[in-house]
């Protein structure tokens, strides 16, 4: 649509912007002649702008440059997760609903106690303890052990679980060695995009996988939670304030000062919450310059271009671009 669009254009201003011979029986002289060029001209540039245009708002609109939107119903969430160009949120009478950039439902399920969202896919604890994930499942990201696993974090093309005995395990891609953990007890497991870090009961952070930006190479420190981004990584300290590593052009890696309780790294952006409530987020000014005021939130996910927050009441709200 957008090619025959495009040629229509050239078409058209090829037509109206070459002067026409004078063919009239009676003969034009040369200054009405003149002054009809001049005005097939401006009129024929006016159609051109107009046609252009219209060629630019069919292009954005067919190439997912769009406004995030929030779920259809958005009300009641206990928590909510980004991914690419979805988000999923889980309700408090244990229903997960994921949707895409119109607020449209695209997958809906029962009896759920939590969920999270990789970049193609997701994964969520049903009320028995079993791991369910849906959606791309190359390389076997939504492919779980079975059993033994008490929380979940989807990343971009692999997925990592904690057991029951504080070990960390992977699967999926794992081309960086991301899907390959160290050995060791941890608390808590967080899944980037083809990195991943967890936290240990002494507060340290150990990470794996690719490493390319540093992203892997957490600081030395005392922590209480860590997000992983694409490249980039963020950790709260146990003072509430922040520490990030990893690729910084878009300034993602470089926090606010201030105290905060949790955090979380999308692609080029990175959002956290504020202990008095607000979310504050920096990097890419498409993705993070939109943060909402007003309302005290409790959690907040960085998805790759867009960003969705929980407020206290249990409504969700999304900015950014390509939820």
């Amino acid at each position: 649509m957008r090619r025959a669009l495009l040629v229509s254009v050239a078409v058209m201003a090829q037509y109206l912007l070459v002067p026409q011979p004078a063919t009239g029986e009676h003969g034009e002289d040369r200054g009405n002649l003149r002054k009809r060029t001049i005005l097939t001209l401006v009129g024929g540039v006016g159609v051109v702008v107009v046609l252009v245009l219209i060629a630019v708002l069919v292009t954005r609109a067919t190439t997912g440059e769009r406004r995030p939107a929030s779920p259809s119903d958005g009300r009641d969430f206990t928590s909510v997760s980004t991914g690419t160009e979805h988000t999923c949120g889980l309700k408090s009478d244990g229903v997960v609903v994921c949707w895409d950039s119109f607020g449209r439902a695209t997958w809906q399920g029962r009896d759920f106690v939590s969920v999270t969202a990789g970049w193609a896919h997701a994964c969520g604890f049903k009320s028995d303890r079993s791991l369910v994930c849906w959606g791309n499942d190359g390389q076997g990201r939504t492919t779980p052990p079975r059993g033994g696993l008490v929380s979940a974090s989807a990343g971009a093309n692999f997925t990592c679980g904690l057991t029951g005995d504080d070990t960390v395990v992977c699967w999926g891609a794992n081309v960086y060695g991301q899907a390959a953990p160290p050995d060791g007890e941890f608390v808590s497991v967080i899944a980037g995009g083809h990195h991943a870090c967890a936290l240990r009961a002494d507060g340290t952070i150990s990470c794996w996988g690719r490493d390319g930006s540093g992203q892997a190479t957490p600081p030395e420190g005392i922590f209480s939670s860590v997000g992983a981004g694409a490249e980039h990584t963020c950790a709260v300290k146990r003072d509430g304030s922040l520490a990030c590593w990893g690729a910084d052009g878009h300034g993602q890696a470089t926090p606010p000062d201030g105290e905060f309780v949790s955090v979380s790294a999308g692609a080029e952006h990175t959002c956290g919450v504020t202990t008095g409530g607000r979310v504050a987020c920096w990097g890419a000014t498409a993705y993070a310059d939109d943060a909402p005021g007003g309302d005290r939130f409790v959690a907040v996910s960085a998805g790759v271009r867009h960003t969705c927050a929980l407020k206290d009441n249990g409504d969700i709200t999304c900015w950014g671009e390509g939820q």
